[in-house]
């Protein structure tokens, strides 16, 4: 595993829930300290950007929001705590 340069982290929303973290963190702890984490997500919660912090240098993000949006769709977002979530969706 310490030959293990890349780190690939699709779902990452999910995989950096409190289940896997622990995991996460360890399986970390193995790769050199040269090394590439990628995280796909269609949803980046504050865990995400917890693990960015604390786990990649300098990150770089790509968001591809606006061109998934199809023609005549209007599309809105709204940054809510994660036991937020039920209550904004009840009230759109």
């Amino acid at each position: 595993m310490y030959r293990c340069k890349v780190l690939v982290l699709d779902e990452a929303d999910k995989l950096l829930s409190q289940d896997f973290m622990g995991m996460l963190d360890r399986i970390i702890s193995f790769l050199p300290s040269k090394r590439q984490i990628l995280l796909y997500s269609a949803a980046f919660p504050v865990t995400v950007e917890e693990f960015m912090r604390k786990h990649i240098d300098n990150p770089y993000e790509i968001n591809l929001m606006e061109e998934l949006t199809l023609k005549g769709v209007t599309q809105y977002y709204a940054f809510v705590k994660e036991r937020q979530k039920v209550h904004c969706l009840n009230t759109l």
